[in-house]
């Protein structure tokens, strides 16, 4: 221990307080007067006010003998001596062991597809609940009607009008308005599918009660024309080809004529038709659980 200052005899420092740090802050005797900040002494530095010199931060004292006896007891009583951390992370590894083992068995083993078929089916039922359904062949049945009038007058004479309106086609396919839908190379042929089928066409000046004939081949000349209810208008359908106005140059149609007479106010013909109509609509997708009616 030196005389002047009090030394630490385990770490070698200064501990005299004030004094100590003045030694620590000041040039020792003897040194050269190069060291230091100008003049030869050391640049002073302001002391952090801290823990008193020789206190140290002291662990809490061990629990006493009895508490540490009544601790082993309770874990002698629940059956477990390890630490309670050892167990919580053996549950977590059990845990996480078995989750792999589930793992392994949905990917790698045949019990995944029961499984799988399973989630299929589920998502399959929710879709069908939330978004629209389509099963194919389609299959619509409507009637479409058409209204066509001819007005005339007031006049002191007649008029006479004409209209010709086409008679469709009983049935339309894939193919256009042919049977077949492709020929194979064996000479064998394709049937087309039928998209649209005109069931009945009527017409009438006020209901719609007068059937014309869709098959080709029935002819009804104006010699013979039917008279409708408003009782000056007719409708006949002559055999297809000819050049005279009561003839139908491009197929089958149907010929609506009549004469309004003079009036002195305007008058007005009416020709009501209406087509009983079915349609179709296919799908080619080659899915394992479309409905076995489906052509292609």
């Amino acid at each position: 221990m030196s005389g002047r200052f009090i030394i630490c005899e385990t770490c070698g420092r200064v501990t005299s307080g004030s004094s100590g740090l003045q030694a620590r802050t000041s040039p020792s005797e003897g040194a050269p007067s190069g060291m230091g900040g100008r003049g030869g002494s050391r640049p002073s530095r302001k002391a952090i006010k801290g823990a008193a010199p020789g206190r140290r931060k002291q662990a809490s004292a061990p629990p006493p003998p009895a508490e540490i006896q009544r601790r082993m007891a309770l874990r002698q009583l629940s059956g477990d001596d390890a630490p309670r951390r050892l167990i919580v992370r053996k549950k977590e590894q059990r845990k996480a062991a078995f989750a792999l083992v589930i793992v392994a068995l949905i990917l790698f083993t045949p019990v995944q597809d029961p499984l799988v078929d399973g989630l299929e089916d589920s998502f399959g039922n929710l879709l069908d609940l939330v978004t629209p359904s389509t099963t194919h062949p389609l299959e619509a049945s409507y009637t479409l009607r058409s209204t066509y009038e001819y007005e005339f007058g007031p006049s002191s004479s007649d008029s006479g009008f004409m209209y010709k309106l086409p008679i469709p086609q009983s049935e339309r396919t894939a193919a256009g308005f042919s049977d077949i839908l492709a020929t194979k190379t064996d000479g064998g042929t394709i049937p087309a599918p039928v998209l649209q089928r005109v069931v009945s066409m009527k017409v009438g000046s006020g209901a719609a009660v007068v059937d014309v004939p869709l098959t080709g081949g029935v002819v009804r000349d104006s010699s013979s024309a039917i008279t409708l209810e408003d009782g000056y208008s007719q409708v006949f359908w002559p055999a297809p080809g000819g050049t005279g106005s009561e003839d139908c140059q491009y197929g089958r149609c149907l010929i609506w004529s009549g004469a309004i007479p003079q009036s002195s106010s305007i008058e007005s013909a009416l020709l009501n038709v209406e087509y009983e109509i079915e349609s179709y609509s296919y799908t080619w997708w080659t899915e394992a659980d479309l409905p076995s009616s489906v052509t292609g």
